[in-house]
C-alpha cells in the first residue's frame, strides 16, 4: 500500500515490456506481454477511457500471453503476516531496505510464471519499495550503493529503473499496525464477509493484515499500477483477482460480465496529488485522490463501507472540495489524524494522514452527525510554529477543531506548522511507535467514532445476501485491452506529413523548442505556446445551452474566441443529466482549448528547456562512450552553468513557487529542479543554490573492461552505454562473434526501426522496449507500409 506525498507517479501509457513479461512456457517457448501500465506524471491530465475500451492491433502475436489477472488456478495458498509480525518484520536501515528489494526482485525473475513457495512469499513480502532512498540509492555521485544500482539496473528495464528512481521520492509502505487497527474497527463496522478492494495495493499491506475471520468469508480484488509491486502482489495472492494496470483503467463492469462490481468493503491507501483523471462514464475531471474517493463509493454497494489512509488536505482543503459530493453518496463514520512520523521508519518520511471511514448511504438513512463537521467551511486558526519562533496560521477541517479552538482528541499528537513553499501541517507525537498504534486503537473503538456501527451491522445480512449470486460470478472472462491513441493522419499532405514527423519524434509530456516557440505534447493534443484548459457547458433535454456553470469570466471569454475560431480540441459530453444540485436536470459539456501562456511565462519555460537540455548533455557524456573526455565534460559542465545564471538572474530559483508551477507537467521537472540544493539561512528561511553538478562530473567512469557471455548481454551493455544496437561493440564484448550470429541470438529482441528504412532504404535496428515505445500504432503502420512495398 502506497502513499504518494507530493504527486503520483505515473507516465504516458506505453506498450514498455518488462523484464518480467519474457519468461519460457511449458514447451521452451518465449513469452511476453506488453504492459499497459505507465500513465502520465505530475500534473498532467490523462482520461477514464473505462467505459469505452478499444483494443489496439497487437505488434506481435506471442504464445501462451501472460495475462494481466491472477486467478486461483496458479498457486494454492494466500499469504498473511504472523499476527505479531509489525514493523521489525520490514528491513530498518537503507542497506537493509535495498538488499530486501534486490533479493524481491531476483525472487521474482526467478520465479517467471511459476507460483511462490512459503519461502519466497516471505521474501517477497519484504519489499517495501524506494521511499525514502533518492539520496543514498539513486545518487550516482554516491558510492556506497554502486554495486547494488548496477545489479538493480541488470534486473529491471531502463525505463522500470526510472520510475524507481522517481518513486523514490514520493512511494511510501504502510506501516502493519495501522493497517490491523483500521482492519478491526471495519469488523467492529459489521464487516464479515463479501467482496473487498484495495484499488491502490502496492504489494497488499491491507490483505496481508487482514483479520483470519474474513480470510474464508472474502473475495480479494486488487489494483496496482506499478509493475513490480503488482506481480510482487500476484505471487503474495494468487487467489486474489489483481489488475496491473491503473485504477481508471480498471473496468469492473467487463470483469464481472454484469451491471458492474460492487464491493462490500474497499479499504485502501489513496494516492494524492494534482493529476487529474477525467471519467468518462460520469464525465467528470478530478485530481487523483478524489477520484479515488469517489470511483471507490460508486464501487461500493449501498451500506457498504470506504476505510482509507489519506493525506490531510483532502479534508482540510478550502477550495474545490470534493467532500460536499462524497458526503451526497456517503455518510461520515469518522477518523483520526495520525502523526507526521507515522511512515517514517518503512518508508524513511514524514507526512501527516488521516484515517477516514465512510459509509454508502444512496437514501441518506443514516445520520452519525460528522457530515455537517466535515462539511462546516475550513478556517484558519493559529498553532505553534514547529520551529518554536511564534505561531502561524494553518487551514484545518473543524472535524479536527472543536471546542472554541481545543484541538479534540481525534488528532494523534500536537499540530505544530512548518514553513516550506508556505506552511503545512506537522502533527508531532512524543511517545514511540507502539504506543501511537495503542492510542490509535483506542480512539477508533471510541464510541464517537462508530456511531453508525449499529445501523450498518442490522443492515449487512440483509444486502449481502441480496447481493451474492450477483457477486459471485465476478472476475469470470475478465478481459484486458491494450489501448493506445495516435493523431490521425487519413487526411495527408507533404506540410502536415512533415510536421507530424517532427511532432512525433517529441518527447510525450515534456516541453520541447521548435523555431523558438515552446510545445507540450500531450495525450490529447499538442499545445504550442499554451496550456491545456477545460470549461463545463450544460444543456437541457432539447440540446439548449442554459449555462457557463462556475467558470470564471475570462475562461468564458476564451472559449468563446476558440470556439469562433473552431479551435476546440475536444468536447466530452456527459451520458447523463446531472442528478443534484444547481444543474439538476442538465447534460454537462466539458469543452478542451488550447490558453495561451504570458509573454514572460513562455520566457521563464523556455528558460528551464534549455537548463534540461544542458543537464541532459551533461549526464549523457558522463555515461557514454565519451565520459573520459575531460575537455568535453568540462565544456557541458560551463555550459550548464551559463543557462542556469542566465535563467536565474532572470526569474530566479528554479524551486520558486512560479517556475515549479509552469514547468511541474514536464517528466523531468524534477530532474531540473534537483539542480539545486535546499538551504536554511540564519534567519531560518528557506534558500535554494547550486548543486554538485555545476563544478564536476558527479558519476564515476567504470575503466574496467566489459565482457558479455551471451548476445543478450552484449545489447544490454551496448544500451548502457548509450549506443543503442551497436554490433560492432556487442562483437567486441562477446567474443568476436559476427554480425549475422548476434542477430540470430537475439531474435525478437532486436527489430528492424521501420521509420528509418521507409527514409533512407538501409536496415538499421533498435530494441524492442524502445520499438514498444512511443507512438507504436504509427509504427505498425510503418511496418504494413514496408511489407505492401516488398509485395510489391
Amino acid at each position: 500500500m502506497r502513499l504518494t506525498k507530493s504527486f503520483y507517479s505515473v507516465k504516458n501509457t506505453s506498450h514498455e515490456t518488462s523484464a518480467f513479461d519474457t519468461a519460457k512456457s511449458n514447451d521452451g517457448i518465449s513469452v511476453a506481454t506488453i504492459s499497459t501500465n505507465d500513465l502520465p506524471s505530475s500534473s498532467s491530465v490523462y482520461r477514464d477511457n473505462s467505459a469505452a475500451t478499444a483494443v489496439a492491433p497487437s505488434v506481435r502475436q506471442y504464445k501462451d500471453n501472460i495475462p494481466h489477472t491472477h486467478h486461483d488456478h496458479q498457486a494454492a495458498v494466500n499469504f498473511y503476516l504472523p499476527a505479531n509480525a509489525g514493523l521489525d518484520y520490514f528491513p530498518q536501515s537503507n542497506a537493509e531496505k535495498v538488499s530486501a528489494n534486490l533479493q524481491a526482485i531476483r525472487t521474482l525473475k526467478k520465479l517467471g510464471n511459476a507460483p511462490a513457495s512459503y519461502e519466497d512469499q516471505v521474501v517477497l513480502s519484504k519489499y517495501v519499495g524506494w521511499g525514502g532512498l533518492a539520496n543514498d540509492f539513486f545518487d550516482t555521485a554516491t558510492p556506497s550503493f554502486a554495486k547494488e544500482r548496477e545489479e538493480l539496473q541488470s534486473l529491471v528495464t531502463e525505463k522500470q529503473y526510472n520510475a524507481m528512481r522517481a518513486s523514490s521520492l514520493t512511494a511510501y509502505y504502510t506501516d502493519p499496525g495501522i493497517c490491523r487497527a483500521m482492519w478491526e474497527k471495519v469488523i467492529r463496522d459489521g464487516v464479515t464477509k463479501g467482496n473487498i478492494l484495495d484499488p491502490s495495493m502496492g504489494t497488499g499491506m491491507f490483505f496481508m493484515t487482514m483479520p483470519k475471520e474474513l480470510r474464508t468469508t472474502t473475495s480479494l480484488w486488487g489494483v496496482e499500477l506499478d509493475d513490480i509491486s503488482g506481480r510482487i502482489a500476484q505471487k503474495l495472492f494468487p487467489k486474489a483477482h489483481i489488475f496491473i494496470k491503473g485504477f481508471q483503467d480498471v473496468d469492473f463492469n467487463m470483469a464481472s460480465n454484469s451491471r458492474g462490481a460492487e464491493f462490500d468493503l474497499v479499504i485502501t491507501n489513496i494516492p494524492f496529488g494534482s493529476t487529474k483523471i477525467y471519467d468518462a462514464e460520469t464525465d467528470t475531471a478530478n485530481a487523483i485522490h478524489d477520484y479515488f474517493v469517489l470511483k471507490s463509493l460508486k464501487l461500493l454497494r449501498d451500506y457498504g463501507e470506504l476505510a482509507i489512509i489519506s493525506s490531510a488536505y483532502l479534508l482540510d482543503k478550502k477550495v474545490k472540495s470534493s467532500l460536499p459530493e462524497i458526503c451526497s453518496h456517503a455518510e461520515f463514520l469518522g477518523g483520526v489524524r495520525l502523526p507526521s512520523s507515522s511512515f517514517k521508519k518503512l518508508a524513511g518520511t514524514t507526512v501527516v494522514s488521516d484515517v477516514l471511514f465512510f459509509e454508502k448511504d444512496v437514501n441518506k438513512t443514516i445520520d452519525c452527525g460528522f457530515n455537517q463537521d466535515i462539511l462546516a467551511p475550513v478556517q484558519e486558526h493559529e498553532f505553534p510554529a514547529a520551529n518554536g519562533n511564534g505561531n502561524l496560521s494553518l487551514s484545518i477541517n473543524d472535524f479536527f477543531w472543536k471546542n472554541n479552538g481545543t484541538m479534540s482528541s481525534r488528532v494523534l499528537g500536537s499540530i505544530r506548522v512548518r514553513r516550506f513553499h508556505g506552511t503545512s501541517i506537522d502533527v508531532q507525537y512524543d511517545a514511540d511507535n507502539q504506543a501511537m498504534l495503542n492510542d490509535l486503537g483506542y480512539k477508533l473503538k471510541s464510541d464517537s467514532i462508530v456511531k453508525g456501527a449499529e445501523f450498518l451491522t442490522s443492515n449487512w445480512g440483509k444486502q449481502v445476501k441480496a447481493e451474492q449470486e450477483k457477486l459471485s460470478v465476478i472476475g469470470e472472462g475478465a478481459s484486458l485491452t491494450l489501448t493506445e491513441t495516435a493523431p490521425d493522419t487519413d487526411n495527408d499532405n507533404s506540410a502536415e506529413r512533415g510536421l507530424y514527423k517532427t511532432m512525433r519524434e517529441m518527447p510525450v509530456f515534456e516541453f520541447s523548442m521548435l523555431n523558438g516557440d515552446v510545445y507540450y505534447k500531450d495525450v490529447k493534443a499538442i499545445l504550442k505556446n499554451s496550456s491545456l484548459n477545460a470549461i463545463d457547458l450544460w444543456y437541457d433535454n432539447k440540446e439548449e445551452f442554459k449555462s457557463y456553470g462556475d467558470a470564471p469570466k475570462s475562461t468564458i471569454e476564451a472559449y468563446k474566441q476558440k470556439k469562433a475560431a473552431d479551435e476546440i480540441i475536444d468536447v466530452v459530453i456527459a451520458e447523463k443529466p446531472s442528478q443534484i444540485g444547481k444543474h439538476k436536470g442538465l447534460r454537462k459539456h466539458t469543452a478542451f482549448f488550447a490558453m495561451p501562456y504570458k509573454k514572460s511565462e513562455l520566457s521563464r519555460i523556455k528558460g528551464m528547456i534549455a537548463i534540461k537540455e544542458a543537464y541532459r548533455k551533461l549526464i549523457k557524456l558522463q555515461t557514454g562512450r565519451d565520459a573520459a573526455d575531460a575537455e568535453n565534460l568540462n565544456r557541458a559542465i560551463k555550459n550548464l552553468n551559463i543557462v542556469y545564471d542566465r535563467f536565474h538572474s532572470a526569474y530566479g530559483s528554479l524551486n520558486s513557487s512560479v517556475n515549479t508551477r509552469l514547468f511541474r507537467d514536464d517528466n523531468s521537472a524534477i530532474l531540473v529542479q534537483s539542480l539545486e540544493d535546499q538551504e536554511i539561512d540564519q534567519n531560518g528561511k528557506t534558500a535554494f543554490v547550486k548543486g554538485i553538478a555545476f563544478d564536476k562530473p558527479m558519476i564515476a567512469r567504470t575503466t574496467a573492461k566489459r565482457q558479455a557471455s551471451s548476445a543478450h548481454d552484449a545489447l544490454l551493455l551496448s544500451l548502457s552505454e548509450n549506443r543503442g544496437v551497436d554490433f560492432e561493440y556487442m562483437s567486441a564484448v562477446y567474443g568476436g562473434k559476427s554480425k549475422e550470429s548476434i542477430i540470430a541470438e537475439l531474435g525478437d529482441e532486436i527489430v528492424i526501426d521501420p521509420e528509418y528504412y521507409l527514409e533512407t532504404g538501409e536496415l538499421r535496428y533498435v530494441d524492442r522496449d524502445t520499438f514498444l515505445s512511443g507512438d507504436i500504432l504509427t509504427k505498425i503502420d510503418l511496418v504494413k507500409e514496408i511489407i505492401d512495398q516488398l509485395s510489391n
